[in-house]
């Protein structure tokens, strides 16, 4: 979504993209009219969003059609968090009846463009509309300390068969960011690998069989793709993690995963083996992966029960992994002396 255009690309036997005509209905402009309605901004409509109760009707299809629905309301005294929310909804819908047009909308899903990416309550629309939502797991710790260790997985796509629950984790990114097993014992990349613990604990799920688990980035890094954007586009929101080793179990999450257009680097050798690109760990690694995470829970329960915070930062291989992505980075009193230097010894994936 753009701010005077918005398509749908669909990527199956071929791919299809869908775009709207002239009108700008249920694009960035269309938000930027709205949110002028309401003596804000975009993000402003957003902040107002992410405290809304009702939702109302609102006409997307024409900037015009949508002030008569938003005039009254405000005469009549509805909130305006509703408002702005209700507003979200009505692009959500245009997209869906206007560029779907009753195609179904599902599978692995990326939001692209301006508004969805910096507007949360937007996309939290969409997610919900197209039955997106995010999973919430939990896990309760007795010991040291009684807590509650729970978190929000972006997407678990799952199928229930002979009682066994296959599931595949996909996080979505929109930095540059990578998947890698090999730092989990130094506490590094841990986001994936604690998801992975969780759902295998969670209540929720039933003999959990880990078809694998990934990051899918939804912003393309460059804005030039040369002649072909769709094929770049393509390869630019492939899954990129881990797969587990088992054509078997493999297939009930891609079934073409010989030849993967849907996870990166994923194809076997005319000899029927992964390639070296492909990705992959058995069951039993990721059974000792959750056992990795464990010990490192329980070894952070026990320094907060002890209240040891202890500043280490990790230098591995002379990059600076823990404090990368912290906000406080330039006003934190970490000295030199705090840093641990790692060296990590690459054994290659399989």
């Amino acid at each position: 979504m753009c701010n005077n255009n918005a398509k749908i690309i669909y990527f199956d036997e071929s791919i299809e993209q869908r775009m709207n005509g002239t009108c700008a209905g249920g694009t960035g402009a269309f938000l930027d009219q709205m949110a002028s309605l309401l003596n804000t901004d975009t993000m402003g409509l957003n902040e107002l969003a992410k405290n809304y109760k009702t939702i109302y009707p609102i006409a997307s299809r024409c900037g015009v059609f949508a002030k008569t629905d938003i005039q009254p309301l405000l005469n009549e005294g509805a909130a305006k968090e509703d408002i702005a929310a209700s507003i979200f909804q009505a692009v959500v819908n245009q997209t869906i009846s206007g560029l779907a047009c009753g195609r179904p909308i599902k599978g692995n899903v990326a939001f692209l463009g301006g508004p969805l990416n910096y507007l949360s309550e937007l996309r939290k629309r969409f997610i919900e509309t197209l039955n997106l939502t995010e999973k919430e797991i939990i896990v309760k710790y007795e010991e040291p300390i009684p807590i509650i260790f729970k978190g929000y997985l972006d997407k678990i796509l799952y199928e229930i068969k002979d009682d066994k629950t296959y599931v595949a984790i996909i996080d979505y990114k929109t930095g540059d960011v990578e998947v890698d097993v090999n730092k989990i014992k130094f506490g590094l990349s841990m986001q994936l690998p604690i998801y992975l613990y969780l759902l295998k604990h969670a209540a929720s799920f039933k003999n959990v069989v880990v078809c694998g688990f990934y990051i899918q980035k939804i912003m393309p890094k460059q804005l030039s793709y040369g002649d072909d954007y769709l094929k770049y586009l393509s390869d630019s929101i492939a899954l990129q993690g881990y797969s587990n080793s088992s054509f078997e179990i493999l297939s009930h999450f891609d079934p073409a995963f010989s030849n993967s257009t849907m996870i990166k680097g994923m194809k076997l050798t005319a000899k029927q083996e992964f390639n070296r690109f492909s990705k992959v760990l058995s069951t039993k690694q990721m059974d000792e992966i959750t056992i990795q995470v464990e010990e490192l829970i329980k070894n952070a329960l026990i320094n907060i029960t002890n209240c040891n915070f202890t500043i280490n930062p990790k230098m591995l291989n002379n990059n600076n992994e823990s404090c990368k992505f912290c906000d406080f980075k330039d006003c934190c009193f970490v000295s030199f002396k705090d840093y641990v230097y790692l060296h990590e010894e690459k054994q290659g994936d399989k």
